[in-house]
């Protein structure tokens, strides 16, 4: 697959003449339009719609329970047996309510299936054109590189000697993060490990980026930039309303306040 992407991506800088900055730039935000935004809107439908489903979802799980102990108690159950039969019927109510109106979970993690392994990909593809792969340890396959960068970073073999852009990848990577986390007005003790150890690798990437060349860094910038864009855009009650998104209980009216809150 590294090598495929490696003979695609040469054969676009090829067919458009354009210079590699520009042909990284535009291979990114291609890719990002056509696969993960869609994906994104998806998700955005699909979190939604199951946020609306809750209330319904707990007036059964509530009937749910009193039928249940009902039964137990003239079963001469115990407590545990009745906390087990409970619990497997609750989810066999979830699941069905979900399936019934097209709201399977698991499609939620469709997006981060698809977009982390093609970044990845990507990633390896740029590391292996620019020599710094360890299987091709000083031997770049697109030696110009070195002349069609722009503005500040005229080389993309080398890192950038600003620290701009490795900073533009932190600052996007954790605005991405944020943002994500305010979606959840309640969140376990699980999601906020998470959260902030993604915070953490934010900055790690800042450092990390800095050290890589720069046709690495700029993919990344580009794409976690692309990916704040996308954020911001998908929390407007506007665009939301015009990609068919229902509007939910926990849907902001004022997003950018709350981002800068």
């Amino acid at each position: 697959p590294i090598y495929a992407t490696q003979q695609v991506l040469e054969a676009i800088h090829t067919w458009t003449h354009l210079p590699w900055w520009a042909t990284i730039i535009g291979v990114t935000v291609v890719l990002r339009t056509c696969i993960t935004l869609p994906l994104a809107i998806r998700q955005n439908k699909l979190v939604a719609k199951i946020e609306l489903l809750q209330p319904t979802l707990q007036m059964m799980t509530e009937a749910l329970k009193h039928r249940e102990a009902v039964e137990c108690k003239r079963a001469g159950k115990t407590v545990e047996e009745f906390e087990k039969r409970f619990k497997k019927k609750q989810r066999r109510m979830m699941y069905e309510l979900y399936q019934g109106e097209g709201c399977n979970p698991i499609k939620m993690f469709l997006l981060p299936w698809i977009q982390l392994p093609l970044w990845i990909l990507i990633s390896l593809s740029l590391r292996s054109m620019t020599g710094t792969s360890y299987s091709q340890r000083n031997s770049v396959l697109c030696p110009e590189m070195a002349s069609e960068g722009a503005l500040w970073f005229p080389d993309l073999l080398v890192p950038d000697p600003t620290i701009m852009i490795p900073l533009a990848v932190g600052i996007c990577n954790l605005t991405n993060i944020e943002m994500h986390a305010l979606r959840r007005q309640q969140p376990s003790r699980f999601q906020r490990v998470m959260t902030n150890t993604l915070r953490l690798l934010s900055v790690f990437m800042v450092m990390f980026a800095s050290q890589v060349p720069t046709a690495m860094s700029l993919y990344w910038a580009v794409s976690a930039g692309f990916g704040v864009c996308q954020n911001v855009c998908l929390k407007l009650p506007t665009v939301r309303r015009q990609l068919g998104i229902p509007k939910t209980p926990s849907e902001s009216k004022t997003p950018f306040r709350d981002l800068r809150n």
